[in-house]
Parts: C-alpha cells; structure tokens; sequence
C-alpha cells in the first residue's frame, strides 16, 4: 500500500504529464533558439529512456516478466546480494545501462 502510493502513483502522475507535455507540444523555433530548442529535446528524450529504463526495472525486480531471462533478474530481498550479483552476471549489457 506505501509503495504504491508514495512511489507507483507520482511515477504514473509525472510519467502521464511529461508524455502529454511531449505530445502536445507546439513548435517554437522561431520563438526561442537552437540552443534552447535542442536542450528540450535533449530533455524530452532522456524522460522517455528513463521511464522505460523504470519500467523494466520494476518489471524484473518484482518478477512481472515472463521467462527464464527475466526469473534470473527477479531480486531476492532475503538473498539481496545474490540476487543483485545474479542480476548482473546474467546479461552483459546491464553493466553498461547501470
């Protein structure tokens, strides 16, 4: 119940917000510069890696995906550190994203 309500709701708020800031959006150029044009959409693509970066995060960490890929990344909390090393060892490229 607290952690829905304290992480999963303001996750779903702000997610919900930055898509429809992302989708309704009007073109500006003339308005501002390139300087400012680009760093918003430098920002509006860095929302969009981090919320599906989240997503599968959560998704692997509480065991909601299908597969043996995905039983390997579920986390443990009474093995916190295996399953953390587990995790790690299961997929070369989660090195990188982490």
């Amino acid at each position: 119940m607290v952690e829905c309500a304290f992480i999963y709701l303001p996750l779903a708020y702000h997610t919900l917000y930055g898509f429809w800031i992302i989708y309704s959006g009007q073109p500006n150029v003339g308005k501002y510069g390139t300087r400012v044009i680009g760093s918003t959409s430098c920002s509006r693509i860095s929302g969009l890696i981090i919320v599906l970066f989240a997503m599968f995060h959560i998704f692997t960490m509480k065991g909601w995906l299908p597969g043996e890929f995905a039983r390997a990344l579920e986390f443990d909390p009474l093995n916190a550190t295996n399953s953390t090393a587990r995790a790690l060892y299961t997929a070369w490229w989660i090195w990188a994203v982490t």
